[in-house]
């Protein structure tokens, strides 16, 4: 999902107003990635806003082969808050279940 539209349907108590600037320090962003290389250049982009208004990001790469595993490993690189996993097909479902066990919930 697409990160505007992701804060579209979240709840707003989800989200804060600190000295009039957008506040997302309490929100993780869990992302699932399997062969979409043709949409990280635009997920990058709302990515780093997210973490520069203070977002997490957890993503997981379940076995690309088209060369994702290798631009969001680059990506995670520069910011400490991504937290990236690449390995191999274990299926969309126990990544689902892996991401959620990863997501600090305190």
């Amino acid at each position: 999902m697409i990160f505007g539209e992701t804060l579209q349907k979240m709840k707003c108590d989800s989200l804060s107003l600190v000295n009039d600037t957008l506040s997302l320090n309490n929100l993780t962003l869990l992302v699932s990635s399997f062969n979409k290389r043709n949409y990280l250049e635009r997920f990058m982009y709302r990515a780093e806003l997210a973490t520069r208004l203070g977002a997490k990001l957890i993503i997981i790469d379940d076995g690309s082969s088209d060369g994702s595993q290798e631009i969001l490993s680059d990506f995670s690189s520069r910011f400490v808050e991504i937290s990236f996993l690449a390995r191999s097909n274990q299926g969309s479902g126990q990544t689902r279940n892996d991401l959620l066990r990863m997501a600090d919930t305190n």
